[in-house]
């Protein structure tokens, strides 16, 4: 129990942060709040009838929702680590479970989020030397870097002192 509040036990706080919008995240934080409250209840009334009922049981139940959080986690929540708040819905609609889940709204957030990164590269290439494959292309050939970021081909732009990875940016 003591490794648990340690280690998966902050996920019911933290995912919920960091998965919620900034338009939705008072509404899913509510939520999340209340979820986290309501089975901290029916966990903590229901323990001690199922530790005398299942003995040392009761342990490997729980631990069998550890492993399944475990897999959940592993499998279905992107990682968001240095990724903006605003750029975490865009992970969740290319991942293909949370894609098919989504319907057209994944289409559409994806489609957002290609026209944010293609201005994003152009501007910095009107601005600096772009890199295609490790090769340095023409400064303002926006048309070829455009056709190099869509065909998956690592883009690096450097502009003065700050640069943009596609590689890094890319959902």
């Amino acid at each position: 129990m003591s490794g648990f509040a340690w280690s998966w036990g902050p996920l019911g706080w933290l995912v919920p942060s960091e998965i919620q919008t900034m338009e939705t995240r008072p509404a899913g934080m509510s939520a999340a709040v209340l979820t986290n409250f309501l089975f901290s209840f029916v966990i903590g009334q229901s323990f001690l009838s199922m530790l005398c009922a299942m003995k040392w049981g009761v342990f490997l139940f729980f631990g069998g929702f550890v492993v399944i959080a475990t897999l959940f986690i592993f499998f279905l929540l992107p990682e968001v680590k240095g990724v903006p708040v605003e750029r975490v819905q865009g992970l969740f609609a290319s991942h293909p479970l949370w894609r098919k889940l989504m319907g057209d709204a994944a289409n559409e957030i994806l489609k957002r989020e290609r026209a944010r990164t293609q201005s994003r590269l152009a501007l910095a290439a009107s601005n600096g030397k772009v890199v295609v494959n490790g090769k340095e292309s023409p400064v303002g050939a926006v048309a070829a870097q455009n056709a190099a970021f869509n065909a998956g081909d690592n883009v690096v732009v450097e502009n003065g002192g700050s640069s943009f990875n596609k590689e890094a940016d890319q959902i």
